[in-house]
């Protein structure tokens, strides 16, 4: 813990995305507890409340922009007013369902914007490392039920999913074209599973489901009871991404691509999930409908990654059970709701996050 503070502290650190659940977490993590000076940029949150809006997290590090990963000229504007160290690239279409319905934009955002980024940083006169956050559902899912590992083939039968697979190709190309020499600026791409925390009042994500049933009394409705989740808590991939930056200094090839998952010990499908969130939230007669699932947006069965990689170089693994994610969760949307000071709550899930061994 000492070498990443030491590492991260004063260093400039731009994260897109940071208007969003995991962009927000980490700036705060490596403003907060790292010390590091971070400038944060993406679009206006679209949903209300927003963990962006309710931290205020705009008044808790250096600057924040608000902008689109589109837009070229801009990108380079504020790489050249930030001159960054680390770019932590979060910035993204994320929703697989919205996929279908949106696929130019999703391929635009995923993929042009992620070129926009990289090209910031082929423009610049030093070294600039980026870790780029695509997805584990770039990888070309047979339903075979393996854990996959990084060198498994990529693919994508969504558009999402698809465009995180392009994404992935995309970064590669351009470190190998780029960004050769040892002195060159260093790539990788983080594929972490599904992320769960405080914060997160995206559409179709199952905490926000879970947490305006049960906030509001309602029952719960599931679209995919069966379905199995590589789940962790916001602060375990925090701490991947984290390290991951840290490992780049060092790093010899120009690209480099990292598993975030739990084991499979921590495995748990959606219906696991909801009971112990319901559990946890002290509602345990709320009642738990099964939606019809929509044919016409297909979602993968079984996801599951082998991150023993993580493991290996960067000393990685979850810090947190899947009880004791859930725990925190609803521990902080219960804060929300309650009358506790949430942003208190959130830097002490920071700090008690970082002291776990």
């Amino acid at each position: 813990m000492n070498k990443l503070k030491e590492y991260y502290k004063d260093k400039k650190i731009l994260i897109t995305g940071a208007t969003g659940f995991v962009g927000g977490w980490l700036a705060l993590t490596l403003q907060s507890h790292f010390e590091a000076k971070v400038f944060g940029l993406g679009l206006d949150p679209i949903t209300d409340p927003s963990f962006y809006k309710v931290l205020d997290l705009a008044d808790h590090i250096e600057k924040s922009f608000i902008g689109n990963i589109l837009d070229a000229g801009l990108m380079q504007q504020i790489y050249d007013e930030v001159d960054p160290d680390i770019v932590f690239h979060l910035a993204a279409q994320p929703i697989v369902r919205k996929s279908y319905k949106e696929p130019i934009k999703t391929f635009d955002t995923n993929i042009i914007g992620t070129l926009n980024i990289l090209n910031c940083i082929k423009d610049q006169d030093k070294k600039i490392d980026c870790i780029v956050v695509t997805s584990d559902k770039c990888y070309k899912n047979l339903e075979h039920g393996l854990a996959f590992k990084e060198d498994d083939p990529l693919g994508g039968f969504d558009p999402y999913s698809a465009s995180k697979a392009a994404c992935e190709i995309v970064i590669e190309s351009f470190a190998n074209s780029f960004f050769t020499s040892d002195c060159a600026s260093k790539f990788a791409s983080a594929r972490a599973g599904n992320i769960i925390g405080g914060g997160d009042w995206a559409e179709d994500r199952i905490v926000t489901d879970l947490v305006c049933s049960l906030s509001s009394a309602q029952n719960i409705i599931l679209r995919n009871p069966k379905s199995v989740r590589p789940w962790q808590h916001v602060l375990d991939v925090v701490n991947g991404y984290i390290k991951l930056g840290l490992n780049l200094a060092d790093q010899k090839e120009p690209f480099a691509a990292y598993n975030f998952g739990p084991p499979k010990s921590h495995e748990l499908n959606v219906m696991e999930v909801a009971r112990l969130f319901i559990k946890n939230w002290g509602e345990e007669n709320t009642k738990v409908e099964i939606m019809n699932s929509d044919k016409d947006y297909y979602e993968s069965t079984i996801l599951r990654l082998d991150s023993s990689k993580a493991k290996n170089d960067l000393d990685w693994k979850n810090k947190l059970s899947q009880q004791d994610t859930i725990e925190w969760t609803v521990s902080w949307y219960k804060n929300f709701f309650g009358s506790e000071t949430i942003k208190q709550k959130t830097f002490e899930d920071i700090n008690n996050f970082f002291n776990l061994h």
